[in-house]
């Protein structure tokens, strides 16, 4: 009987809003074998943080039992190559230190020194439009005004996890020049089949393979839309407040927002999923509709100046292979 190969690894590591949908409902599934038993420790159960996230910042990491569950997918039967995909691999989406990416980083070299790391950036101006928008109007439930969401979260670690090149020069230094891709989402945006080729050309694939066509995340900047789902987010914020203080929920989950969302996870799921069927429907009947000007507060919080040396690193010291400026980055 002949010995099973070792499968090539690739790890996709986001970052979030990066066209990581994209790559996880169109290209990923037809590179690699979805094998139903990793879907919960690679991505979680609604409202669980993924388990493959606890194994690697566990104090007492074990890369075996890694490797044991995620090579399952290709030992039997499941492919020559296996693919992980995890957004948070990079961080927490807002920057919050429940996760360090360095660790995982660490610790994801021990278990596959040699996997393949793909990252996909995106301009951090862009980025934190989009994040704000969406937080706003489908999944979040934000209330603060786009300048104090900046206020607030750019120094609790959003800024941080923003500077690409501090974790992607750590992935570097572990996997090696040849081993790390990084690409602009801008380019997917410009031109897909480039963007394709260059993965396919990493993960030595001879051509794209046939996909499903159609956008994934459909998000709203509409500045009507953002403003009526802010007001509806306050209103929903203090009608679970109510609900906490009346259900006699204790302190934590009356005057705390994130335990307040834990305590009512379904109902909060029901009011998300009509945000996105209303998003969704204001998008297609007013396709020409305002959409929000941020410039004011942009130039206020110097944005543009936060992010330019992360992005000249990027280029100057080899990280990516084009220019950031091409793709309207801050340099």
């Amino acid at each position: 009987m002949e010995a099973p190969t070792t499968p090539l690894t690739c790890i996709h590591i986001g970052y979030h809003k990066c066209a990581s949908t994209f790559l996880q409902e169109k290209l990923f599934p037809q590179i690699a074998d979805t094998n139903e038993d990793l879907k919960r420790p690679l991505h979680g159960s609604a409202g669980e943080r993924p388990q493959l996230l606890d194994w690697l910042t566990d104090p007492q990491f074990d890369s075996a039992l890694i490797r044991d569950n995620a090579e399952e997918a290709a030992f039997f039967g499941k492919g020559e190559r296996l693919v992980i995909s995890q957004e948070e691999l990079s961080g927490h989406l807002l920057g919050y230190d429940l996760t360090d990416p360095h660790l995982i980083a660490r610790n994801l070299h021990r278990t596959f020194p040699e996997a393949r790391i793909l990252a996909v950036v995106r301009n951090q101006v862009d980025f934190l439009t989009s994040l704000y928008c969406y937080r706003v109007a489908i999944r979040g439930h934000e209330t603060r005004t786009f300048d104090a969401f900046l206020d607030e979260d750019l120094p609790r670690g959003l800024e941080k996890q923003l500077r690409f090149h501090e974790l992607l020069s750590l992935y570097r230094e572990l996997f090696g020049d040849e081993k790390v891709l990084v690409l602009p989402m801008e380019q997917l945006i410009r031109d897909e089949t480039e963007f394709l080729e260059q993965i396919c050309s990493f993960l030595d694939i001879a051509e794209i393979p046939e996909m499903e066509s159609g956008k994934t995340n459909r998000g709203s900047r509409q500045k009507m839309l953002i403003g009526l789902f802010r007001r509806t987010n306050i209103a929903f914020d203090a009608f679970l407040r109510l609900r906490a203080r009346l259900d006699g929920k204790g302190a934590e989950a009356v005057d705390t927002r994130h335990s307040r969302l834990l305590a009512y996870f379904p109902l909060r799921n029901r009011y998300y999923s009509w945000q996105r069927r209303m998003s969704y429907a204001m998008a297609r009947r007013f396709p020409r509709a305002r959409k929000v000007d941020f410039a004011r507060e942009i130039a206020r919080h110097r944005l543009a100046e936060r992010f330019a040396d992360s992005n000249r690193t990027l280029r100057d010291s080899g990280l990516v292979d084009w220019d950031p400026a091409d793709f309207g980055y801050p340099v």
